[in-house]
């Protein structure tokens, strides 16, 4: 299987803003891993985007606030989970009915421990930490999606794995000889939102980029 880990931070941007992020590069089916530390792990949201979202036309927002909106609005229904610095607790982002994002609990989900953890796969999306996971989000037929992180505040760092959960021969043979590269890092600025990001091959060019 694929494996693949990295660091992602936060350079540039508005503070306190969801207004930079990746989207990483990792085939239809995956399993990622955002580490949890309380005494370091800052608020960070994690969930997945769709793949033709992401490939068409530039996107331009007015407001950088508007970033995580225009997200959360384009893929079903509880694709986003914020997960609070220190306290590790997930809340939900769902839109609510002036089209705006709404944060809230999750009942019986309790703090992250360690990592969040998200795989998809045959069409089914699931969140879990430690023993506790969250019931499978259907997810639209016929869409590829791929995980993506959003960071808030300035100098904000997360480490993220990915598992790519299917690969042909040649995507074995590359990551095989790839496997020994060391940690990298992925510095996050609004002008290169959402490049794509593999912490074990080297990021493609992608159309989407934020206006600030």
């Amino acid at each position: 299987t694929f494996q693949g880990q990295g660091v992602l931070t936060k350079v540039e941007g508005h503070a306190s803003c969801w207004d930079a992020g990746a989207v990483l590069n990792s085939g239809d089916a995956f399993e990622a891993h955002v580490a949890f530390d309380p005494a370091t792990t800052p608020s960070f949201i994690f969930g997945v985007t769709k793949l033709s979202f992401c490939n068409a036309p530039t996107h331009n927002t007015q407001q950088p606030q508007e970033l995580l909106t225009t997200l959360v609005a384009a893929n079903p229904n509880g694709c986003f989970l914020e997960v609070l610095a220190t306290s590790g607790y997930p809340r939900i982002c769902r839109l609510n009915e002036e089209g705006r994002v709404q944060t809230s609990f999750l009942d019986d989900f309790g703090a992250v421990f360690s990592a969040l953890t998200m795989r998809c796969e045959d069409g089914r999306l699931t969140f879990s930490s430690g023993h506790r996971s969250l019931a499978p989000i259907v997810l639209t037929p016929g869409e590829e999606y791929r995980p993506c992180v959003l960071l808030c505040s300035l100098g904000a760092s997360v480490v993220v794995t990915c598992v790519r959960k299917r690969l042909d021969q040649l995507d074995r043979q590359a990551e095989t000889a790839s496997s020994e590269r060391p940690l990298k890092e992925r510095r996050l600025a609004p002008a290169a939102a959402f490049a794509p990001y593999s912490p074990s091959r080297a990021p493609a060019q992608w159309p989407w980029r934020i206006s600030s």
